[in-house]
């Protein structure tokens, strides 16, 4: 019997050195690139994007070169001792150029200064009514404090009022 085991476990158990695995078989490797759709799209939506935005901020910085100009000429009219008629008159040109010329010509007096309040963002200048009335008519300037109060709301006017465009 122990005959037949050993036959038996010799015929049916190759020894582990006499059998040889050869080589294993290993795949390419795997190679990285951008070519799968998904990146060709999103490249696209991000240079799309890139783009729009380039457009919007060109676009707005054209649109509101009037306001920038306006600033400049505030501070040039600031700087003289009558300001008084050339700051009113500033001020309309930029309305003018903002709201339209039917909406904004007819206005004057305590409605003009409403105008600027309203559409104005912490603008005030219906408390200087006084001041500009007697600026304006008499042909004598501001006092030095009363001018600067009014150049400030000016500017912030300038700076804060939604236009129609």
């Amino acid at each position: 019997m122990k005959q037949l085991q050993d036959t038996l476990a010799s015929t049916t158990a190759p020894d582990s050195a006499s059998v040889e695995l050869g080589a294993l078989y290993e795949p390419p490797p795997l190679s990285f690139s951008f070519e799968p759709v998904g990146w060709s799209i999103l490249t696209s939506i991000l240079i799309l994007g890139i783009l729009i935005l380039a457009v919007v901020l060109i676009r707005n910085y054209i649109k509101n070169r009037y306001r920038r100009e306006a600033l400049q000429a505030l501070d040039s009219i600031a700087q003289q001792e009558s300001a008084s008629n050339q700051i009113s008159v500033l001020l309309k040109q930029v309305a003018i150029r903002a709201y339209g010329r039917e909406r904004v010509g007819p206005l004057y007096g305590r409605e003009w200064l409403q105008f600027l309040d309203s559409t104005g963002k912490d603008v005030q200048m219906q408390q200087y009514e006084d001041q500009l009335k007697h600026a304006i008519y008499s042909g004598q300037g501001f006092s030095s404090e009363t001018k600067s109060k009014i150049v400030l709301n000016a500017k912030q006017w300038i700076k804060t009022h939604a236009s129609k465009f």
